[in-house]
């Protein structure tokens, strides 16, 4: 039915945890309409504080720096400088919004003094107006960046190129998009070089046909010109080749840029010593930097760290930040924290609530906890929660959809024993048999049993029966943890002292009676007697 579980379950990260294949994201990083940015690269530009290791520390470590907001006195910049500042200062590498509310403000103002690229952006983002939900205007918007672009300005074809390639874009459209990139590329634009090397590396758009080699050479030519998003591109391409060291020299370049993505992979690869000298002190820094930047992972980890070391309200903490950023795992914690009264008080209605906001995003984990609760019910001294089958059940089936083996096996049994699901044998075997191939040994068992006896829907079959306790027995012996039970024991004996599914062999009946009678098995005892006098008097047999 899935396991009980502990008093105090440990919080989690990842499923697939970050082993030597560090988990990359796949989401489409600084896509979407208007990539904004300014018309004249370099105007502006602040030279960036060189940041540097620590001093007598590793080579691999973070001197952690806190970025101040420099006083500018905005009237005094050009159109093009107000540009610069607004997209450069307040939008993160990857297009999400750091400060939507002070860009727009400086973007309508490069757009009041005349710039045509910063135009098109109010029209895009709806910044003519106060606020940032202002009224939008695609086709002005697609106007003013095409009369820039006939005039020459890159960052408006690039812009263009964003625009034709938005998430549901037509062939024909991408077509026009690679144009726009191709066109900005030849003026030197570093995000038309992102851009089309990413629609290049993915290769899954309509009329795109995957170019690993030209999109690795364009992320190559964005990262010498600096630009950390480029540097990512590439770690987690020669992550994907097992390239490990390439990988991490990538990660770093965009780390020590503040890339807090990036942190957060350079800080796995050290704590490993995936592709570099294994640091723990270096990867915690970094960990603790990419955190702080508002990396969702990072945050998590540390998280978990904190709960390790038994300073359970920073854990909660750091929860709490992580899951305000959509971390789901850190809302499977958090769960946990509230129904074990980690760091806060015991809360079971806030575990559940947490626990449904992680099942909103498909997190399997939470899946399983609130398909446990509901099947076996959840005692508490304050609040009691009952056992609902039926929402158990849905609970299960979402998670067994995703793919979780503990979920075959949890919904299996409501088949099985008809809670919250009409008893159908052959159902519940199809989904045992989907987590007995991948090892579980609950689903392996009950697989055995539903052959050696057969069912309504599903005819006895020794063969397999023998075959999957045996398989279960193997699992128990090289896993002390897995209890095997001693009906297992007697079965096989039976089988093999009545050639039930195998051939007869005498030895080893007695063998397995003998194991399940140190175990108190009495039918065991009463078999191996009949053995013992069947050998006496066969005839009487």
């Amino acid at each position: 039915h899935g396991e009980e579980e502990p008093a105090a379950s440990p919080p989690v990260s990842q499923e697939a945890g970050l082993s030597e294949e560090i988990v990359v994201k796949e989401e489409k990083r600084g896509g979407g309409a208007a990539t904004v940015q300014p018309e004249e690269e370099g105007k502006a530009a602040k030279e960036e504080e060189d940041v540097k290791p620590s001093e007598g520390g590793a080579a691999w470590s973070n001197r952690r720096v806190k970025d101040e907001e420099a006083e500018i006195d905005v009237d005094s910049l050009e159109r093009d400088e107000l540009l610069l500042l607004g997209y450069t200062l307040y939008y993160g590498d990857k297009g999400e919004v750091v400060n939507e509310e002070k860009a727009q403000k400086l973007v309508r103002k490069a757009a009041k003094k005349g710039c045509v690229t910063a135009m098109g952006d109010c029209y895009m983002m709806g910044w003519w107006d106060d606020g940032v939900d202002g009224k939008k205007d695609m086709i002005t918007a697609i106007e003013c960046y095409k009369m820039a672009a006939n005039n020459g300005n890159h960052c408006a074809m690039t812009n263009l190129g964003d625009y034709y390639s938005r998430e549901q874009a037509k062939e024909e459209e991408l077509k026009e998009a690679v144009q726009w990139y191709e066109k900005a590329i030849a003026k030197g634009d570093r995000i038309a070089m992102l851009s089309l090397g990413r629609l290049l590396m993915d290769g899954s758009s309509p009329g795109i046909t995957t170019d690993k080699g030209r999109a690795v050479a364009l992320f190559q030519r964005a990262a010498q010109g600096g630009l950390s998003g480029a540097h990512l591109e590439l770690a987690e391409y020669y992550l994907g080749e097992k390239e490990h060291e390439s990988a991490a020299n990538h990660f770093k370049e965009a780390a020590f840029q503040g890339q807090p993505e990036s942190q957060y992979f350079l800080a796995s690869m050290l704590e490993r010593g995936l592709g570099v000298a294994q640091d723990k002190k270096a990867a915690l820094e970094w960990y603790m930097q990419a955190a702080d930047n508002g990396e969702k992972e990072a945050m998590n980890y540390m998280g978990n760290r904190c709960y390790e070391e038994r300073k359970l309200a920073e854990a909660r903490r750091w929860y709490v930040k992580a899951a305000e950023k959509g971390n789901s795992y850190a809302m499977v914690s958090l769960g946990e924290c509230n129904m074990d009264g980690l760091g806060c008080e015991k809360n079971v209605d806030k575990a559940i609530e947490w626990y449904e906001k992680a099942a909103k995003h498909d997190n399997v984990m939470g899946l399983m906890k609130l398909g446990n609760i509901f099947f076996h019910g959840k005692k508490t001294g304050k609040r009691n929660v009952s056992k609902d089958w039926s929402r158990a059940a849905d609970y299960f089936s979402r998670a067994s959809k995703l793919g979780s083996h503990s979920a075959h096996t949890a919904l299996g049994h409501c088949y099985l024993e008809g809670k919250g699901r009409e008893v159908d044998y052959a159902k519940a075997v199809e989904l045992f048999l989907k987590s007995a191939k991948r090892g579980q040994f609950e689903s392996i068992l009950c697989v055995a049993d539903i052959y050696y006896e057969g069912k309504p829907g599903v005819d006895p079959d020794p063969a397999l029966a023998v075959r999957y306790y045996e398989r279960a027995v193997r699992l128990a012996r090289k896993n002390r943890s897995l209890d095997l039970d001693i009906d297992v024991m007697y079965k096989l004996g039976e089988c093999y002292r009545h050639g039930y599914g195998t051939g007869k062999d005498r030895a080893t009946a007695e063998y397995w009676f003998k194991q399940a009678i140190k175990e108190g098995h009495h039918d065991s005892r009463k078999a191996l007697r009949l053995m013992e006098y069947e050998s006496f008097y066969p005839q009487a047999h």
